[in-house]
């Protein structure tokens, strides 16, 4: 714990430091409105952190004529975070609980320098989807790049619905995790949805189809994706239309699964009966486990399915 004295001090350079604060807002020589509030601010202080301040201040407009901004849909107490960040000597820091309500405020206003303090705080964070659209939506390049590389599986099916409103997140994603082995069950998918991207096919339209294939990914064939194609560019696009091939690709997924689900119960059956058969075989003779599972899968599973 600190000494009285030391907390004495430091509780008087707090105070002084908050005196001087509001005597230096309190001589700004333009009013800003927000939500409601008139805030006092230095013209000099926001033309030269904001370009886009900057020009609506020496601009013909009525910011620049009557020394008056308002800003309409924004926060009070954002305006006033964000001012706190510009304030010269300011020891106010971009910190992972403010980033995301300070990044949008620096890049509408084109603070470059506080906007790259957020992108390093966003680089030191968990990638997820919402992180890849944020940084896509306010130009973090490398925070882009590393978020496209490390979107795990289970986020990109989990989020699919809001990737497909974003066409060119998905063209930019999908090059890179075809290369990585994580995404490997999902590899037929990924082919139908570039052979979409690539004809120009509105994801919005058949995004129920979508949603469908990548729910059964373990079943699409490239075969099957190939008369996919060919079957929604020669349907009509209405509510009717969409519910017949709905309806006629979920039975043949149920089939395709229920296909899936004896082979692998047969498969099951097959390694416990070779298991079984190998136990009782006399040591000396020359025949291994794997060569009876081989044999009985060749001539019984394949036979049944």
């Amino acid at each position: 714990m600190e000494p009285p004295e030391k907390r004495a001090r430091s509780n008087s350079v707090d105070t002084a430091t908050a005196w001087a604060v509001q005597a230096f807002e309190n001589e700004g020589d333009v009013e800003v409105d927000v939500e409601g509030t008139t805030v006092r601010v230095h013209s000099l202080l926001l033309g030269l952190a904001s370009p886009v301040f900057a020009a609506l201040l020496r601009s013909g407009m009525q910011e620049g004529l009557q020394g008056k901004i308002e800003l309409p849909g924004k926060s009070k107490d954002e305006f006033e975070l964000f001012m706190s960040c510009l304030r010269p000597g300011s020891t106010k820091r971009v910190t992972e609980a403010t980033v995301d309500i300070l990044l949008p405020w620096f890049d509408h206003y084109e603070v470059s320098g506080l906007k790259a303090e957020c992108e390093e705080i966003l680089q030191s964070m968990p990638v997820t989807t919402a992180r890849l659209f944020q940084a896509h939506k306010y130009n973090l390049q490398e925070q882009y790049s590393r978020c496209l590389k490390n979107i795990e599986p289970e986020e990109f099916v989990s989020q699919f619905e809001e990737f497909a409103k974003m066409p060119q997140v998905l063209q930019d994603l999908l090059p890179i995790v075809k290369e990585q082995a994580k995404f490997k069950e999902l590899k037929t998918f990924i082919g139908l949805l570039e052979h979409f991207i690539g004809d120009v096919i509105d994801l919005s339209c058949v995004l129920p189809i979508l949603s469908l294939c990548l729910k059964n990914a373990c079943v699409l064939k490239d075969e099957l994706f190939t008369k996919l194609s060919q079957w929604i560019k020669g349907t009509p696009d209405t509510p009717d239309a969409m519910k017949v091939m709905l309806a006629m690709l979920t039975m043949l997924f149920d089939e395709k699964v229920r296909t899936l689900n004896m082979h692998m119960t047969f498969r099951r059956q097959v390694s416990d009966l070779a298991a079984h058969v190998y136990r009782e075989i006399p040591t000396h003779q020359n025949i291994t486990r794997s060569a009876i599972l081989r044999y009985a899968e060749e001539n019984f599973v394949n036979y049944y399915l």
